[in-house]
């Protein structure tokens, strides 16, 4: 029953898109309104709104606002190689994202700062400024929830140091919390704020078995960790904040090279698979509708068949450490591909429908050799970003055949 209410959830999103700018226009008219009542209540305690809105916390500091920030990568130019496919071209997102511009990579320090949990947190300076940089909402700065509300949640002091590494979208999504939020630690540790000096820890998570190994391979305690929701209102006497990353696919070799030197525990039990096939029939959706026709054909090739959820976070690890070619529809186990060796091959399945780069952008400086075979269905004109997420998969067994054949 879950897993129907979750895909139907997913399905309302892609039907209901087109609703997004109304709702935008309905913010505008909220904030508008809302807007005496958050001037009148900066004068009624901690609970107050933000008073106003800054783009980044650099402006705010040229302003006038306290605080300090420790540069830790400047910005960077990626260059990435194009996947390997039997289409007659590359399709059209992965060329237009072959090169980018990454964000400089910073730490904050904002004394007497407040945190709100809404989404990935929200950041509000003790003058009252939303900090836009470090607080993501869907519909952008000037519609954030934050300007909505005329009292936010009971405001709780927090002693010491206190750093945020709340993320969009990490709390559920594995992806999300391995490329977005881990390697926010890395910044915090490379700006010196190790775990004996930071008395806690602000995260987005859902007590997920993969988030508290992860705590466990950072060396946090649990009495650290206070974990974050839009319930949750902190006033701290110093807040620590490291930048988020700027797109979805800005992945550079810092952030790589940070998972896999985390420590794991090996699992000697279990078996080498030098070929993987990653199965998604147990999740609500994007599941490969006739998986039960192509697997016969993988197998034959040598792949072993594997749901992620069966194992932990050290023996995904430790699976991945071995195998020498990854095949699976897109989803959250291709995370693990990052652990994958240099050189290894991975083929992702996608729905022509939703093309999302993240595993290309990861799999890139780790020099995995990756590939792609686009499944049955509609093709989007070239130009419009195909973003149905839920949508099933459906594969041609013969071209899935060729792929193998004419890559392996």
């Amino acid at each position: 029953m879950k897993q129907v209410l979750q895909k139907l959830k997913h399905q309302a999103k892609r039907h209901f898109r087109w609703l997004r700018p109304l709702l935008g226009k309905k913010r505008d008219i909220q904030v508008l309104l809302a807007s005496p009542a958050r001037s009148l209540g900066k004068w009624k305690g901690a609970d107050h709104p933000p008073t106003r809105t800054v783009e980044t916390v650099e402006k705010f500091f040229k302003e006038g606002g306290k605080g300090a920030a420790h540069a830790i990568y400047p910005a960077e130019t990626l260059s990435r190689r194009l996947p390997f496919t039997t289409e007659d071209t590359v399709h059209w997102k992965y060329a237009a994202n072959k090169e980018s511009l990454t964000k400089a990579q910073q730490v904050y320090e904002l004394p007497n700062a407040r945190h709100w949990g809404f989404y990935g947190g929200s950041i509000i300076a003790k003058s009252g400024e939303l900090m836009g940089e470090v607080s993501r909402d869907i519909y952008g700065l000037k519609r954030h929830e934050a300007l909505l509300r005329w009292k936010l949640p009971q405001c709780i002091h927090l002693r010491g140091v206190t750093a945020s590494v709340s993320t969009p979208q990490a709390a559920s999504n594995y992806w999300h919390w391995t490329f977005d939020l881990l390697p926010r630690f890395h910044l915090l540790l490379k700006a010196g704020f190790t775990p004996d000096k930071v008395q806690h820890y602000l995260v987005n998570h859902n007590n997920l078995p993969f988030q508290l190994e992860t705590f466990k391979a950072l060396g946090i305690r649990c009495d650290q960790i206070l974990r974050t929701d839009s319930a949750t209102h902190y006033k701290t006497d110093l807040l620590v904040v490291p930048t988020l990353k700027g797109q979805q696919y800005d992945v550079e070799s810092w952030q790589t090279d940070f998972l896999r030197s985390l420590p794991f525990q090996r699992d000697t039990t279990l078996p080498t698979f030098k070929r993987i096939y990653v199965s998604r029939n147990t999740s609500p959706f994007r599941r490969l509708t006739n998986e039960a026709d192509i697997i016969p054909i993988v197998e034959s090739r040598g792949f072993s068949f594997l749901r992620m959820e069966d194992f932990t976070w050290h023996q995904q690890r430790t699976l991945f450490e071995k195998a020498e070619v990854v095949l699976a529809p897109h989803g959250s186990g291709l995370t693990n591909t990052v652990y994958c060796a240099p050189g290894s091959k991975v083929i992702e399945i996608m729905c022509p429908q939703y093309v999302d780069l993240a595993f290309w952008a990861h799999g890139d400086p780790v020099g995995l050799n990756q590939g792609y075979l686009m499944g049955l269905g509609d093709v989007p004109p070239e130009g419009v970003d195909p973003v149905a997420r839920a949508m099933d998969i459906t594969v041609d067994p013969k071209k899935l055949s060729e792929t193998l054949e004419r890559w392996l």
